[in-house]
């Protein structure tokens, strides 16, 4: 029989602590023993135990979680680009933005004022993808038979309330 083990454990690599150690949000470590797994976790050995300073993975799946996802930095050029079509612009709204206005809404209480804020952040987007000017003095009316949406913000919110509630009961 083979001595060897057929599991192996994940070799680390030592930081000479001659180097400094700067992580990705740009923090500076202080001067130390330092090691990192291939998987990018970087941990320091004390006599007190290990610790783990940086999880390379445990970032990259908060990264991806949907509470952190939030519309690309160049969403509000889009009204101002005129190679898209405006029905595409809609499009791009209801995937990118109504998503992250809507996380969570199957909990929340939509009270009379909420309503209207709700109306007025949807009103807000479509004037805004159609480069209205509040100057224009255009009825909100004009600007959702322009768009023709299908369902409002608020309609979306009630629907999923409503999927929700169905799952529970």
């Amino acid at each position: 029989m083979s001595g060897g083990s057929s599991c192996s454990q994940t070799p680390s690599r030592a930081i000479p602590t001659t180097r400094r150690v700067v992580l990705a949000d740009g923090v500076q470590l202080p001067p130390g023993d330092y090691s990192t797994t291939p998987g990018g976790t970087l941990f320091s050995t004390t006599p007190g135990g290990t610790r783990i300073i940086y999880d390379r993975k445990f970032l990259m799946e908060c990264r991806n979680s949907p509470v952190t996802k939030t519309p690309p930095r160049d969403l509000p050029t889009i009204p101002r680009v005129t190679n898209i079509t405006l029905p595409t612009k809609v499009r791009l709204v209801k995937a990118m933005v109504f998503p992250v206005v809507m996380y969570g809404c199957e909990n929340w209480t939509v009270k009379k004022t909420d309503r209207r804020r709700i109306d007025a952040f949807e009103l807000w987007c479509w004037r805004r993808l159609l480069r209205v000017p509040w100057t224009a003095r255009r009825s909100n009316q004009s600007i959702l038979k322009e768009i023709n949406p299908g369902c409002s913000l608020e309609g979306l919110i009630l629907k999923l309330k409503l999927q929700y509630f169905g799952h529970l009961m």
